[in-house]
């Protein structure tokens, strides 16, 4: 079957929530691009729905609205989601594109052929969250 995405999605480890009607809740990222999101929820949401989406990224929750453009029902009463960002900031998507180039750069660096995204990901934030905690430290 042929790519028809507009944007490389990446596993990362990221926080996100979905809030249908002033009803948020914590959601499973799944991938994340410039252009959307893919995440489970036991919510269930339609093909064309739009939402509110939050997600964390360096120590800043961006809130975006998302279109709902996939649903494809799970076994276990969970459901994926393909979510289009409509008019996602500038600060959001260069934010997003430099921490998985850092990933990327990390996982070259260490020589983690092996190691998948989300797992550099995760590693990533835990540096990130100790340097940050280090910084905080010394200005007291």
């Amino acid at each position: 079957m042929e790519e028809r995405r507009a944007y490389s999605r990446y596993n990362v480890a990221y926080c996100a929530e979905q809030d249908k009607e002033k009803n948020r809740k914590l959601v499973q990222l799944e991938d994340i691009s410039n252009g959307g999101a893919s995440f489970v929820t036991e919510e269930e949401l339609y093909k064309g729905q739009k939402l509110d989406f939050r997600v964390f990224l360096r120590n800043k929750m961006f809130e975006m609205e998302v279109i709902v453009a996939h649903v494809e029902a799970l076994n276990d009463g969970l459901c994926v989601i393909g979510a289009r960002f409509i008019d996602p900031s500038e600060e959001f998507v260069m934010m997003l594109e430099t921490e998985i180039q850092e990933i990327e750069d990390r996982q070259q660096e260490t020589g983690c052929d092996r190691e998948t995204f989300r797992e550099a990901s995760i590693e990533y934030q835990q540096r990130k969250t100790f340097e940050l905690l280090s910084e905080l430290g010394s200005n007291t």
